[in-house]
């Protein structure tokens, strides 16, 4: 009863979708080292948004900068400790990441003196900092209904301080439309747009817009705006996560559950439903359930920027040279006071040591029979005989060949190396001859060097004795092992049960010598006497008789020890770490027998163990609760209306019902909260659903999501200042024209803002604060 449900869940496991949490990668980092070459005539074109700027130029296909807009002033060490600005992934370096802040509230420009740094910062990066002037048209975006304050600063320090010849302001979602319209058709201008109608959807990083298009112009007054985007579904899923895995929590750092987000969140197209399927339908439940595994500490590794990456090789760079340095004044110095130092001596190894004495004792016993002929004739010949001489001219060549091969080592070792060499091999065969003879020649002092030798070599036996039984013994235990695998081959199931009984014997084992153990505690038991006796036997032997003192001279007299011992002894250790490794292995050849063991020995042993996928967490019902929140944004208590209303309202502001019939016909998805699967699927069924029934069932909506949500914003800026002519000219201020109608001015064109004229009084508060 028990195993069944493991094995399911061993299976659910194998087939749950799994995401391993990671740190996302650096996007373009500005590099003032890097040189873009833009060709004369091309246009700035910024993209200037809360969770990401996107610069370039209008000849490129894609933005060359993306970066957050962060930035941060503090000193930089590598420059005399001047004050410095940084810019998007410099600002989030450990040593400014302190002072860092952001120009937007809110996906709105507030902070002037912050957007001017960053501007400044996107023009060092795109390589124009060094003109005196740039002579090169600029585009940027601008959220929806843009203040007019915030405008005419950005149109201040683009004229006054870069002295740009004309400036384009346009909408963001207004400008990715344009281009995905640009690109679904063969025309190459932009007056097809002067007629069109649609309802195009822009949700960002902080807010999500319902902007309605009528008649190729943007219709501010029905626009709506939900405080609702990116960064507050990121912030929901995070909090969420936070509080279910509280151990995770330090894991779960902003940027990794934002890019969670993007990969496994989706919008359900009736999430009440779809939570009550959840509820009902466990197969639903296991098909929609993802496993995240968290990354342990040594297994994660941040990815630097280049910046940093920079940063990091100049430093060891200049590590490296002023280590150079020291090395070459201290080296000089050395130079004048010391003498060189000599070089290292070589030492012999044990295979030169072996040779040498192999010749030198081969020499010495040839000549030691040639030196016989003399005076024991009949041992000499019956020594060339032995050695396989036919005559004495045979062994004058074995002598001469033998110090030639001497001769040779000789010279390849070096003078002083041989002279070791034979040294120890005099001393050797000194030692061999003082051995071999009987003690009653030997003198006193001969006998203590003796003495010392025999000692000295029968440590030398005993460890060589131990290498061999060790080496022994290696090769018993890889027999051994040999010997089991192939029985685990040829008869698995028969190697199961051998395993499993010789498991249970020395579980058996275990618990009997635990039981003695515990019985042993109590001083009046059997256990605790047997000790006490032995004890006494030691301290007085029987019958008080002094017992020879040969205690260790067997093994079985060091097992008192082991019968007096109340702790855990090295043998039961290595029997505790032994049946680890067979549990280990039965369970590796037998999961479900392994699994429903370990339940039954649960229940009132263990009232906590700890689960058994440790790094990991699973996600069901977050992977669209965290998104449903624009569609719902009570889920994290803001009192707005959804999505879905906010297009009711916005549609139903409009005068006229063929207008509005029209206007829902087109629908069109943009901003990077757009991208998440199930987008479109939900925004039909919630257009069906707040449609007026007199037109509803008829109406065919076409909703169509953006080809890249996130970038089509720049490329329809870079599609503009790239078309150029007479559009460009009639959607751009002028610096004349600047200088003229003041920084407040605006062109209202089919991707821009519709220009508000600032209420008086909020024209004198501004003034007060300026001169104060």
């Amino acid at each position: 009863m028990v195993a069944e449900p493991n094995g399911a869940r061993a299976d659910e496991a194998k087939k749950k979708r799994r995401v391993v949490l990671r740190d996302p990668e650096p996007l373009l980092n500005s590099d003032p080292s890097k040189s873009f070459n833009p060709r004369d005539g091309d246009a700035v074109v910024i993209d200037i948004g809360s969770s990401e700027l996107r610069a370039g130029f209008s000849s490129a296909d894609g933005p060359a900068l993306r970066y957050p807009p962060l930035v941060s002033r503090a000193r930089d060490p590598g420059e005399d400790g001047r004050r410095k600005n940084f810019v998007g992934y410099e600002a989030l370096h450990t040593s400014v990441r302190s002072g860092v802040r952001s120009p937007f509230e809110a996906n709105i420009p507030f902070n002037a003196t912050l957007l001017e740094r960053l501007l400044d910062g996107t023009i060092v990066a795109l390589g124009l900092a060094n003109e005196k002037k740039i002579d090169r048209p600029f585009v940027l975006t601008e959220p929806p209904c843009q203040m007019n304050n915030s405008r005419a600063f950005i149109m201040e320090v683009l004229f006054e301080g870069y002295q740009a010849p004309s400036v384009c302001l346009g909408v963001d979602g207004l400008f990715s439309y344009m281009y995905n319209m640009y690109s679904s058709t063969s025309t190459s201008s932009l007056s097809q747009f002067n007629d069109r109608n649609a309802l195009i959807v822009s949700s960002s990083f902080r807010a999500t817009h319902v902007l309605p298009l009528v008649n190729g112009r943007f219709h501010a007054a029905c626009a709506k705006r939900i405080n609702v985007g990116g960064d507050h579904a990121t912030e929901a899923l995070a909090r969420r996560l936070r509080l279910l895995y509280p151990i995770f929590a330090p894991a779960l750092s902003y940027d990794r559950v934002n890019l969670l987000r993007e990969e496994i969140c989706y919008f359900s197209s009736n999430y009440e439903e779809e939570v009550n399927r959840l509820q009902t339908d466990p197969d639903y439940f296991d098909q929609v359930e993802t496993a995240i595994e968290i990354p342990s500490q040594e297994g994660t590794k941040t990815c630097p920027s280049p910046e940093e990456l920079e940063r990091q090789r100049k430093l060891r760079a200049e590590a490296g040279q002023r280590l150079h340095d020291m090395m070459a004044a201290r080296r000089k110095a050395k130079a004048t006071t010391e003498v060189a130092p000599k070089e290292v001596e070589r030492k012999l190894t044990s295979e030169e040591v072996h040779r040498v004495e192999s010749l030198l004792s081969e020499l010495d016993e040839l000549e030691t029979i040639s030196d016989m002929k003399t005076a024991y004739e009949d041992d000499y010949y019956m020594s060339l005989s032995r050695r396989g001489f036919k005559q004495t001219k045979d062994l004058e060549d074995a002598v001469g060949k033998k110090e030639a091969e001497i001769v040779s080592l000789k010279e390849e070792l070096g003078e002083e190396l041989m002279a070791q060499a034979e040294e120890k091999w005099r001393k050797r065969k000194f030692e061999d001859a003082l051995l071999e003879t009987p003690d009653p020649l030997l003198t006193a002092d001969q006998l203590k060097e003796k003495r010392k030798v025999k000692s000295i070599r029968g440590a030398a036996e005993a460890r060589e004795r131990v290498k061999l039984q060790k080496e022994e013994e290696r090769q018993k235990v890889e027999a051994a092992e040999a010997e089991l695998r192939r029985q685990k081959e040829q008869d698995p199931d028969g190697y199961l049960r051998r395993r499993i009984k010789e498991r249970d014997d020395l579980l058996q084992r275990i618990k009997k010598r635990k039981a003695a153990r515990e019985a042993g505690s109590d001083r009046r038991s059997q256990a605790a006497r047997n000790r006490m006796r032995l004890i006494a036997q030691q301290i007085m032997p029987e019958n008080g008789k002094k017992m020879p003192d040969d205690f260790g001279m067997r093994d079985e007299d060091w097992n008192v020890y082991h019968d007096m011992q109340g702790g855990d002894t090295e043998e039961e250790e290595q029997e505790e770490k032994y049946l680890a490794d067979l549990k280990a292995e039965i369970f590796e050849l037998a999961p479900h027998i392994a699994a429903l063991e370990e339940a039954e020995s649960r229940g009132a042993e263990k009232l906590y163990y700890p689960i058994e996928r440790s790094n990991e967490l699973d996600i069901c019902l977050d992977r669209i609760r965290s998104t449903e929140i624009i569609w719902q944004p009570s889920i994290v208590g803001l009192d707005q209306a959804g999505l879905g209303e906010s297009i009711d309202l916005s549609v139903s502001s409009l005068q006229g019902a063929t207008a509005r019939e029209s206007l829902v016909k087109e629908i069109f998805l943009t901003g990077g909260l757009m991208n998440t699967p199930g987008a479109n699927a939900r925004l039909q069924a919630e257009v069906r659903r707040v449609l007026p029934a007199s037109f509803s069932p008829g109406v065919d909506l076409n909703i169509r999501l953006a080809k890249d949500p996130v970038l089509d914003a720049w490329r329809g800026a870079a599609l503009l200042a790239k078309i150029g002519g007479q559009e460009l000219s009639d959607s751009s201020v002028s610096r004349s024209e600047y200088e003229e109608m003041g920084p407040e001015y605006l062109k209202e064109h089919f991707a821009s803002n519709v220009y508000y004229q600032t209420p008086q009084s909020d024209r004198e508060r501004d003034n007060r604060k300026r001169r104060r």
